[in-house]
């Protein structure tokens, strides 16, 4: 599996798996969250803070065999063999390879 995914296409993985929520500028790696609301414009630019909390959407999506594959794929990205070590190493680990992993348990193509 190639892990060295560039932050451009693993952003384009991600608006798959928040398709009602997160847009692309054309040509752009920016990404677009709507906002759903009479706001004009009705959407903003996403920062790169917040990257992370919308892995967290992701993961509110996932039923409970996904939920179990993806955090079994974090686990596996750690090199800690205790067991609670290992959980921390999981749960804090980068956007980027949160997204791979939920790519991966939620059968997207990193393209």
């Amino acid at each position: 599996m190639n892990n060295n995914y560039t932050d451009t296409q693993l952003k384009q993985a991600l608006v798959k798996m928040l398709p009602d929520r997160i847009k692309t500028f054309s040509g752009s790696n920016n990404l677009l969250w709507i906002t759903g609301d009479a706001t004009y414009p009705p959407y903003k630019e996403v920062l790169d803070s917040e990257l992370l909390h919308l892995c967290w959407l992701v993961e509110e999506t996932l039923d409970t065999f996904q939920a179990i594959s993806y955090w079994r794929e974090l686990f596996e990205k750690t090199k800690s063999a205790h067991h609670i070590q290992a959980a921390f190493q999981a749960a804090h680990t980068t956007w980027q390879q949160k997204v791979i992993a939920l790519a991966k348990v939620s059968n997207i193509e990193i393209l």
